[in-house]
């Protein structure tokens, strides 16, 4: 797995650790069949333009976490791709903490 983080993202030594492979944005969203935009809604618009957008193309897949205000929400592209939302119920460092007791519990 990847993960494509900001040169300046406070996260890359985190992802880094946890062992994923860091990419810039644009080259993970080049490399990957399946890209899910995990960002606040207010950074989307721009991090699916600037670089996802160039990236999308028929077979790919564009996932969003929550989408209050996603990109594509005013917008049909002409590029042939899925879109999807998964959608949980809870403040992120909540979802964070279950996905964490749950991934121990099934080791």
């Amino acid at each position: 797995m990847r993960v494509g983080l900001p040169a300046t993202s406070r996260s890359i030594k985190k992802a880094k650790t946890a062992g994923l492979e860091v990419l810039s944005v644009a080259d993970a969203a080049k490399w990957a069949d399946v890209i899910m935009i995990l960002a606040p809604d207010t950074s989307q618009a721009a991090i699916y333009n600037e670089h996802v957008a160039p990236h999308m193309g028929k077979g790919k897949t564009l996932m969003f976490a929550h989408g209050l205000q996603h990109p594509l929400r005013h917008h049909r592209s002409q590029q042939r791709h899925d879109v999807s939302m998964v959608a949980p119920k809870a403040p992120g460092h909540r979802v964070r903490e279950v996905f964490t007791e749950v991934a121990v519990f099934r080791r």
